[in-house]
């Protein structure tokens, strides 16, 4: 009950957001699907910026110091993550953060970044002539998430712990303060620039059978102040949301993503957006990625084949990929609870 009781939580403060934030259309007084629309590239004199220019952040994206995980105050008793990502593990192990372009697309920006590196076992370099491959791949995340939850939907979706729920409810639920019908949520959600959120996490989890897990910011001093800049640590911890696709699928390594302020790294902490409007790439130090053996492989469910190259993502995907594939979603029986959408998407330059 704890688990449900902390994605409602997360759940009624995006929508409390969202309606702040969002676009009106005056015809209908209805919220539309958030989207970016004014995406700016940025320059640093030498080379074009994807994201707001920062003297914290590299050229490749990295954000120059380490960041400490904690676990959610509701991670207790039988809520409580168990196994390798038990919640006693999280401080010992440091985090570096990347940003990733704010044009949208933010969250498949995110999770190609990081599932390149667990599966190539490098990261993705931002060259001027990979980027249309990130955007190339993430639309192609995008596509399949969207495919995956509208195909069928009374498929079980696997959220975390003992939670789940169906597809078609988890879009109805998506869809209800927008006034849209689940095919018209689909349907936008396909389109770049919409911002994914929710019910597109927990369908690439399903669908890659691969942890997700999220964080958010979370001042360092609420949490321990003793420890708000011990050792030149960062003013902010992460703080994690949830564990999509744990236990259940923690054969393999998980994708780590940050909601975060658009502002961050430069935000005062405590001055930070209540709930995130930008997705960030987030990588354990010292964790060996399955990805280091350097070897062909197959994400299940996707239909994508990945060619373990450095540095480099090479993508199959055959038009007939989920007729394919759906024989192996048959044992998936699940039910879900009703957290969905965080604030996400997010872009840089973001006009209030």
């Amino acid at each position: 009950m704890m688990a449900r009781y902390m994605c409602l939580r997360y759940l009624i403060a995006s929508v409390v957001l969202l309606y702040c934030s969002l676009a009106v259309d005056s015809s209908t007084s209805k919220p539309a699907l958030p989207r970016s629309v004014n995406f700016r590239t940025y320059s640093d004199g030498e080379s074009p910026l994807l994201w707001n220019p920062s003297s914290q952040i590299d050229q490749q994206g990295f954000l120059q110091k380490h960041y400490v995980r904690i676990p959610s105050e509701l991670e207790v008793g039988k809520d409580a993550i168990g196994g390798k990502h038990r919640k006693s593990k999280l401080a010992t192990v440091p985090v570096r953060i990347r940003q990733v372009p704010g044009d949208g697309n933010c969250l498949f920006h995110s999770l190609t970044i990081c599932l390149s590196k667990v599966e190539n076992g490098t990261h993705f370099c931002y060259h001027s002539d990979r980027i249309t491959e990130l955007r190339r791949y993430s639309r192609l995340l995008r596509e399949k998430a969207v495919d995956y939850l509208a195909s069928k939907p009374k498929r079980l979706l696997y959220l975390q712990g003992r939670d789940y729920m169906r597809a078609q409810d988890l879009i109805e639920t998506a869809c209800s303060p927008y006034g849209c019908t689940p095919e018209e949520y689909c349907d936008t959600m396909r389109k770049e620039s919409f911002w994914g959120g929710g019910p597109e996490v927990v369908a690439l989890c399903n669908l890659l059978k691969r942890p997700i897990h999220i964080y958010e910011l979370y001042p360092a001093a609420q949490h321990n102040n003793n420890q708000n800049k011990r050792g030149g640590e960062a003013s902010f911890r992460l703080r994690r949301m949830a564990c999509f696709g744990s236990p259940k699928f923690d054969r393999r390594e998980a994708l780590h993503i940050l909601s975060a302020d658009s502002r961050f790294p430069d935000v005062t902490p405590g001055k930070q957006l209540a709930a995130g409007n930008h997705f960030l790439a987030v990588f354990p130090v010292g964790e060996v990625g399955s990805g280091a053996k350097q070897r062909k492989k197959r994400v299940r469910g996707g239909g994508a084949t990945i060619m373990m190259q450095p540095d480099r993502l090479h993508l199959q995907h055959p038009d007939s990929v989920f007729a394919d594939a759906r024989e192996e979603w048959i044992g998936v029986r699940r039910t879900l609870s009703t957290w969905w959408n965080f604030m996400v998407g997010g872009f840089a330059g973001h006009e209030s």
